[in-house]
């Protein structure tokens, strides 16, 4: 899907989205390049994003490691529209409401709907428990996963 986005902004909208299962107000006019960090981690090079974590009030910031050797596609879709900033621009110079309304219009859906997948995604494919994924989502206890995880029986199956 986000190959078919020209509009390079709109287009790193959409991956930053998926990546960081962030907020529309975690994203939108917050986040500045200097917070996207390629660096190496046990062997494994990844990008660090950190950006806030609006509603968890102990931890007001959120650092997320994505990993280049699964999310290296997505990741490049996002770096081509990083290297037209400078360290300080802030990445999606609007606010929330014009992200999900941008949003919407890119691709049909709402933002939060990419939390959704998201977290899905998390469990499914990198097989995350509930602690890891309470920590990924920014929340202060598991019991959001329950709204957000849209698991299908072919999920489960592979468990079974």
């Amino acid at each position: 899907m986000a190959k078919d986005i020209s509009n390079l902004q709109d287009r790193a909208l959409l991956v930053f989205a998926y990546l960081t299962a962030g907020r529309s107000g975690e994203i939108a006019g917050t986040v500045k390049k200097i917070g996207c960090q390629y660096m190496d981690s046990g062997g494994r090079n990844i990008l660090l994003i950190t950006m806030p974590n609006l509603k968890n009030r102990v931890r007001k910031q959120k650092q997320l490691p994505i990993p280049l050797d699964r999310e290296g596609e997505l990741v490049a879709m996002l770096q081509e529209y990083l290297d037209l900033l400078s360290d300080e621009n802030i990445l999606f110079p609007f606010c929330s409401r014009t992200a999900r309304e941008k949003m919407k219009s890119i691709v049909g859906f709402d933002i939060r709907y990419m939390r959704h997948v998201r977290a899905t995604h998390l469990v499914t494919m990198y097989d995350f428990n509930e602690q890891l994924l309470v920590r990924f989502m920014g929340w202060t206890d598991s019991r959001p996963a329950k709204y957000y995880m849209e698991l299908r029986w072919v999920d489960f199956l592979s468990k079974m």
